[in-house]
């Protein structure tokens, strides 16, 4: 694996269907984590819906599973307040002692939100996040001392939490939760430069993608894709095998298509991309997301694969969130491309 880079999987742990619960889902989620270490992955990005596991608890099994692989959780306002959140991350502090990463979303299925009681504008949902997560930070810093905030979705007068977990605990040991904020829209972008360390989107086509993060550039801001890697040595089997893993239908190129509409600006701009074309750049794949993945995939051999992926390097991606499948064989290929790539200069 190549040491320059931060690598992780997805793990969406949800269930349905009648046989939901005859699944060995703990079997199953520690193969995931234990071949994503043993490949050197940093770790792995834990989704969230109304149809999944609850995140936390997802990454208490990975920590007691693994030896030094990070869980990248992804929070949504509405689940609970920033309150109990730090309590949640202090709590995986005193019992695990390892790092956690906490990727904060507004969430992209407007009926999931709407279920839920939640009826806030794009715009409003961006305010609400960036409250959650200056207050989220002031708490997890606050130590001993009391806080007062008062915005427009959340209000604290003198709280104090107990018990007393002291950020020096996080800091001398170079475990602060890194702040990932995920999205595609302006609000994102923003969001993520003023209160995030890390900007995650699913990157369209390179020339699309350089110019959403010309904002970025310059910034202390790291970046972030999610991104499917399929690579073998010839490029035609290469092909062979992604529209074997992923085959849309009638029925799933439709639903791709009404995307389109969708409030979540990066599953719009996906939606746009697979009506517009199959493939860009001769390695850009959208034909994943008409199959109901969320990511784009780069599709090729080795050497193209990792030509293509280099452009998104030389312009300050540095962490990946890589899409599945995830086989033995898929992660000796993947590996096969990251080892061409090459960090950016002065990066």
């Amino acid at each position: 694996m190549n040491n320059n880079f931060e690598f992780y999987t997805d793990v969406d742990v949800t269930l349905y269907g009648s046989n939901a619960m005859e699944s060995d889902i703990k079997t199953i989620l520690k193969n995931h984590v234990c071949m994503a270490e043993k490949f050197n992955y940093k770790g792995t990005l834990i989704t969230t819906s109304s149809t999944t596991l609850d995140p936390w608890m997802i990454a208490s099994h990975i920590l007691e599973n693994t030896q030094d692989f990070t869980p990248l959780l992804a929070l949504q306002p509405y689940t609970m307040p920033p309150i109990t959140a730090v309590k949640m991350v202090q709590t995986l502090e005193v019992l695990y002692g390892r790092r956690i990463g906490i990727n904060f979303v507004t969430g992209i299925s407007t009926k999931g939100l709407s279920e839920a009681g939640v009826t806030l504008s794009h715009d409003e949902l961006y305010i609400r996040l960036q409250e959650y997560i200056s207050l989220y930070d002031t708490l997890i810093r606050s130590g001993n001392d009391s806080v007062t905030f008062s915005g427009k979705y959340y209000e604290l007068k003198d709280y104090r939490a107990k018990p007393n977990i002291p950020f020096t605990l996080f800091n001398e040991n170079d475990r602060v939760p890194e702040i990932f904020v995920s999205g595609s829209s302006d609000n994102a972008i923003k969001t993520a430069i003023k209160y995030g360390n890390v900007y995650l989107t699913h990157p369209g086509p390179i020339e699309r993608y350089r110019d959403k993060i010309l904002e970025i550039n310059g910034d202390e801001t790291k970046l972030a894709i999610g991104i499917g890697v399929i690579a073998q040595a010839e490029e035609s089997k290469a092909w062979s095998y992604a529209r074997s893993v992923f085959k849309p239908n009638r029925k799933s190129i439709i639903e791709a298509a009404m995307k389109r509409s969708s409030h979540s600006q990066w599953i719009k701009d996906q939606a746009d991309l697979s009506v517009e074309k199959d493939v860009f750049d001769h390695v850009y794949w959208t034909g994943a997301f008409k199959s109901n993945s969320l990511y784009p995939y780069i599709v090729g051999d080795y050497d193209q694969v990792a030509s293509y992926l280099q452009q998104y390097v030389d312009i300050g991606v540095q962490t990946f969130i890589i899409g599945g499948p995830y086989t033995e064989e898929d992660y000796v290929h993947r590996q096969r491309v990251f080892q061409r790539l090459k960090k950016k200069e002065g990066s």
